[in-house]
């Protein structure tokens, strides 16, 4: 059974696991009538973050390295991009024949993602939070939780959600692997490659 809190009572209410939570709200057309609409939370939400998205892409050149607070996988993006198509997009982005490109990227579909290679390409590393990273495609990177295409059963073994409560700036090799410390830093999150 789940709990939901009914905003209007205060009341904690016993839910079904397979109870999908539906929002309703009024709105104002332009001859000022009222109407009713309910939807999905889940869609609203993913809704209102490819809003957010579209609307920092406007802004990019100041909002370059900045992501919004939100839930994230942290890890190997080959485990949570599950269209080839899209992984693709991802690999032509960081290897485009002119150096390795890295940081922020926002895909074809409006998601954005932060993305940088690891210093010692494939293993497992870990993090300054305990966690641990799994890496077959020699990137760790990060993307919001309610992005992700698919998730396996044993997350924990390949990556980790991991909540970020403000917004957040990222770094890597910058460009310069000689000289580079081999920390992908994904805000308070620090992963040693």
């Amino acid at each position: 059974m789940g709990r939901m809190k009914d905003i209007a009572t205060g009341l904690e209410l016993e839910t079904p696991d397979d109870v999908q939570l539906a929002v309703q709200y009024m709105t104002i057309n332009e001859d000022n009538e009222a109407a009713f609409i309910e939807d999905n939370i889940d869609e609203i939400n993913l809704r209102l973050q490819m809003a957010a998205d579209e609307a920092r892409a406007q802004f990019e050149p100041v909002l370059e390295d900045v992501m919004p607070a939100g839930t994230y996988y942290v890890g190997d993006l080959c485990y949570v991009i599950d269209d080839d198509e899209v992984w693709s997009e991802v690999c032509d982005f960081m290897f485009d024949g002119k150096g390795d490109n890295e940081g922020q990227f926002t895909l074809k579909d409006g998601r954005t993602i932060v993305i940088y290679g690891t210093l010692w390409g494939d293993g497992t590393y870990k993090s300054n939070l305990g966690t641990r990273h799994s890496v077959d495609a020699g990137v760790i990177g990060a993307m919001l939780e309610s992005y992700c295409d698919k998730k396996y059963e044993h997350i924990a073994e390949l990556g980790a959600f991991i909540d970020f409560l403000e917004p957040w700036t990222h770094s890597g090799s910058g460009g310069d692997r000689k000289n580079w410390d081999g920390v992908i830093r994904l805000g308070h999150v620090e992963i040693q490659t």
